[in-house]
């Protein structure tokens, strides 16, 4: 769970870099730079926040599903068991 806290910042260090080198290149002046980096800044760092979030939303499906399954073949289990018994 801890590796998933770290896609957001990721998420946005990578897209920001990404502008900033190309923004830098084609001489964009200093203002217009700094206003489209903060603000690709706030908007990956939003997009990388909805991805962790369905992340884990994803992985607690998983893990419930997991368990569901777990008890049922403990019932079946239960069930075998008890069948063989009354014989």
């Amino acid at each position: 769970m801890n590796k998933i806290k770290l896609i957001p910042p990721l998420v946005m260090l990578a897209a920001t870099s990404t502008v900033a080198v190309i923004t830098y290149l084609r001489d964009f002046p200093f203002g217009t730079w700094l206003v489209i980096v903060i603000a690709v800044m706030v908007l990956f760092l939003f997009i990388g926040e909805v991805i962790r979030q369905m992340i884990e939303y994803f992985m607690k499906v998983n893990e419930e599903r997991e368990k569901a399954e777990e008890e049922e073949q403990e019932a079946e289990k239960d069930n075998e068991g008890l069948q063989t018994e009354d014989l």
